[in-house]
């Protein structure tokens, strides 16, 4: 075993567990609660929320194919080709077709995507910059395909990838499959498993079926739109998953995931989730037990993992605003959570404003939850402390 993953397991297994962490947890308790009057007001000026958000759905044009394939392209000239290449060289039991939206991109992208303009089943469409969800929902208003399915364009397929999923979606009874996916080098080396069973919410590597986004769009001009998944799309389709593992996702300089811990426009982690919770009213779906169980988790652990780069000071007033949210939430006030342990620590946190108890309950769940470094989360506890 490496000895980093040797020392996480010491610290979960000695330090975050039995009477220490309940004496972590009794000094955490024993600070008052924080609750700042302004706190939205302050994150505005850390970085405002973005305007314009809500893309209007609409019905797609009539189906003539099995799949439609919608791939964003914004300055990825290094990689697009070797997308488009795993894309097009799918064998699949059926018709597809390859929607390709290059979003007001500065280099020599859209010219290495028209090279590939002899396939037939590729569709260009050329647009301002307007940024990843504005491209995706521009693809998703003329996809004719059954079902629809998304790409991101540095990353690349495995053969057979689609066929496995759609192989799945002829069985019925599901609106989206989903699989696993394997991580791959920015120079193309794939390695191992992402995840063994699917917790990230991104679109890639599933399959929808059209109604999905008859019903929906992708919020525009924010971060992590794949909030969309936990808040909008599961409480209203049924999503079944398969073992295929043929999604490769490359990691890169320049992504949002490596930007997370330095760039003040992570804190979009609450603007969208926020947005989300307002088309959740508007499509009239209610909040249950499941849905605080997913809350717990975003407003959590995940949460403090997207937004590293705060200082203690700016991390208060985005838990204060998570704790407002909450209370706003009158449908789960009598709903307590279904899981054990540390994120019981997570409700009480948000329901009585303990910071310090919601920085060491985060920091417990690094192993479970896996969205931040542990030593990133320690640090972060110990620094609420300090102040």
């Amino acid at each position: 075993m490496p000895i980093k993953e040797l020392i996480k397991g010491l610290f979960h297994s000695v330090v975050l567990s039995g009477p220490i962490y309940g004496s972590m947890r009794n000094k955490a308790l024993a600070l008052p609660p924080v609750h700042i009057a302004d706190s939205r007001a302050y994150l505005e000026k850390v970085s405002p929320c973005p305007q314009h958000i809500r893309a209007h759905a609409a019905p797609l044009p009539e189906a003539e194919l099995d799949i439609s394939v919608i791939i964003p392209v914004y300055n990825v000239e290094r990689y697009v080709g070797a997308c488009l290449e795993s894309v097009l060289a799918q064998e699949l039991d059926g018709t597809f077709e390859v929607i390709a939206v290059i979003d007001g991109s500065k280099d020599r992208s859209e010219e290495v995507v028209r090279s590939f303009s002899q396939d037939k089943r590729l569709r260009i469409i050329s647009q301002s910059n307007a940024g990843l969800s504005a491209a995706r929902n521009t693809g998703i208003a003329q996809a004719k395909g059954r079902w629809l399915a998304f790409v991101d364009s540095d990353d690349m397929l495995a053969p057979g990838h689609f066929d496995s999923l759609y192989k799945r979606a002829q069985m019925g009874d599901c609106d989206i499959v989903g699989s696993l996916w394997r991580r791959m080098s920015e120079d193309g080396t794939v390695g191992e498993l992402g995840e063994t069973h699917r917790t990230c919410m991104a679109p890639w590597g599933r399959l929808y079926k059209r109604e999905v986004w008859e019903k929906l769009r992708f919020p525009v001009g924010c971060w992590y739109e794949d909030l969309i998944t936990p808040c909008c799309i599961d409480p209203l389709f049924r999503e079944v998953f398969i073992e295929d593992a043929g999604y490769l996702y490359r990691s890169r300089p320049g992504s949002i995931v490596e930007e997370t811990s330095t760039n003040p426009k992570a804190l979009d982690a609450f603007w969208a989730m926020d947005e989300m919770l307002s088309w959740r009213s508007d499509l009239g779906i209610a909040l249950e037990q499941a849905d605080w169980d997913r809350i717990l988790w975003l407003l959590g652990p995940l949460l403090m993992g997207r937004t590293t780069f705060l200082n203690n000071k700016a991390r208060q007033a985005l838990f204060s605003a998570c704790c407002d949210m909450v209370a706003s939430l009158s449908e789960l006030a009598d709903i307590h959570t279904s899981r054990s342990g540390f994120w019981c620590d997570i409700e009480r946190a948000l329901r009585e404003y303990r910071y310090e108890l919601w920085c060491l309950a985060c920091a417990a769940l690094v192993k479970e939850a896996g969205s931040i470094k542990l030593t990133t989360a320690w640090h972060i506890y110990r620094e609420a402390l300090s102040e």
